[in-house]
C-alpha cells in the first residue's frame, strides 16, 4: 500500500510539518479543544512534542485513575519526564488547577483527561478561554464521547474524533474526523499513518 511510505514518528512529523495546519499547537492556542473517543493519544502526542520543542511546558491533569502509557509517549519523541502531572479529584478541581496554571502564564499546553462524566459551568469554561488567550496557551480536553454525542460544552471551539484503520504490520491510518471547528469550518481533513504503539488507547 503506497500510503505506508508516509509512516513516521510524531517527532519526525513535527520537524517537517505542517505546523501551519489546523491541527498544530499554534492553531490551538487560545481555544478550547476536545478530542473525543477512546483513542486520542496518537493525535495529542505530536502537540506535546511540538510544545516541548518550543520550550513550552506541558501539563496533564487527570483523576489519577488512568494515564497515558509512558512507552507510547516516549516512542513518539516526547520527553515523558518533562510532562507535569496534576491529579485532581473531580472536574471542578481540574478546572481550578488549570485556571491557576494559566494565570501563571508559564505553560503552552494543558491537557485535561477524562472528566466528561461531570459537568462544569459555562462560566468556568469561559474563564479558561479568556485566560488561555491571555497566556497564549492551548487547552485540550480528552473525552470518551461518541462522535454522535454532544461536545463537552458549546464553548468548545474545535472538536476532533480520531478513528483508526489497521493496515497490518502493527500500522494504523488515523483519520482525524472534524466534528466542529468554529474558526476554520469543517472543510479541512487530515490523516496520518502511525506505527501502532504498545499501549494504543
Amino acid at each position: 500500500m503506497s500510503s505506508l511510505t508516509l509512516i513516521t514518528t510524531a517527532s519526525q512529523l513535527a520537524k517537517k510539518r505542517q505546523f501551519k495546519s489546523s491541527w498544530a499547537l499554534e492553531s490551538l492556542k487560545g481555544r478550547l479543544t476536545e478530542v473525543s473517543g477512546m483513542t486520542g493519544l496518537s493525535v495529542v502526542a505530536p502537540l506535546i512534542y511540538e510544545a516541548q520543542t518550543a520550550k513550552e511546558p506541558v501539563v496533564w491533569i487527570t483523576t489519577g485513575n488512568e494515564l497515558f502509557f509512558p512507552q507510547d509517549m516516549g516512542n513518539s519523541g516526547v520527553d515523558v519526564s518533562a510532562i507535569i502531572i496534576v491529579v485532581a479529584p473531580n472536574f471542578v478541581a481540574a478546572a481550578k488547577a488549570a485556571i491557576k496554571l494559566l494565570q501563571s502564564d508559564s505553560f503552552g499546553l494543558i491537557i485535561i483527561d477524562r472528566f466528561e462524566k461531570e459537568t462544569l459551568p459555562t462560566s468556568a469554561l469561559g474563564r479558561l478561554t479568556k485566560l488561555g488567550q491571555t497566556a497564549d496557551a492551548a487547552m485540550v480536553f480528552l473525552t470518551s464521547n461518541a462522535k454522535n454525542k454532544n461536545s463537552l460544552n458549546s464553548l468548545i471551539s474545535l472538536r476532533i474524533h480520531p478513528t483508526y484503520q489497521n493496515v497490518g504490520s502493527n500500522q494504523y491510518i488515523c483519520n482525524y474526523n472534524i466534528v466542529k471547528d468554529k474558526r476554520n469550518g469543517n472543510s479541512w481533513t487530515k490523516s496520518e499513518v502511525f506505527n501502532g504503539p504498545a499501549g494504543l488507547r
